[in-house]
């Protein structure tokens, strides 16, 4: 069975990208950041990839669903990431994120 693509916008010429960095805050809120597309200049956000350089410590994840960037961090070795802990200082954890849209 071949897969089935339908276009999310209407051309190539639609969509645009935008890379920030983003700070997390000192109260990490339940269910993360909020992110809306007006933060990147965009009308609607249709893609978002995150990464942190800090060794393997955090991966940063965006949530459609909720419209948040979250924060996940690694447990002990070989164990699972988790989501950080409600109201934790993160303010030393710099994302880069690739957000992808339509202005």
């Amino acid at each position: 069975m071949a897969l089935s693509m339908k276009p999310v916008a209407g051309g190539p010429r639609d969509v645009v990208a935008v890379v920030k960095d983003v700070t997390f805050s000192s109260s990490y809120p339940a269910n993360g950041e909020p992110i809306n597309a007006s933060d990147f200049e965009l009308s609607k956000v249709l893609f978002v990839e995150a990464e942190v350089a800090h060794a393997g410590k955090f991966q940063p994840m965006y949530d459609p669903s909720t419209g948040t960037l979250r924060l996940l961090a690694s447990g002990a070795s070989g164990a699972a990431f988790s989501e950080v802990a409600t109201s934790s200082n993160n303010s030393t954890v710099t994302a880069r994120i690739l957000v992808m849209g339509i202005r």
